[in-house]
């Protein structure tokens, strides 16, 4: 009877022990998905210089700055 329950306790030690490491792989998917992300949108920006020319700054303000 005592080695049931202490081999029930094994496999509840297991079964919380590959919880936590699958928990920990999805945040590090995550993590590891924004970073390739914010990545990608830095080297377009980087490449293409001349884009903030092409927007209009007064648009962003039109609502907020008003020139009596």
């Amino acid at each position: 009877m005592n080695s049931k329950n202490t081999r029930d306790q094994e496999l509840i030690k297991l079964l919380v022990q590959d919880k936590l490491y699958t928990v920990l792989t999805r945040i590090l998917m995550l993590f590891a998905i924004t970073v390739v992300f914010t990545a990608i949108c830095i080297v377009v920006a980087l490449s293409n210089p001349n884009s903030y020319k092409k927007a209009k700054p007064e648009a962003a303000t039109s609502g907020f700055i008003h020139n009596y």
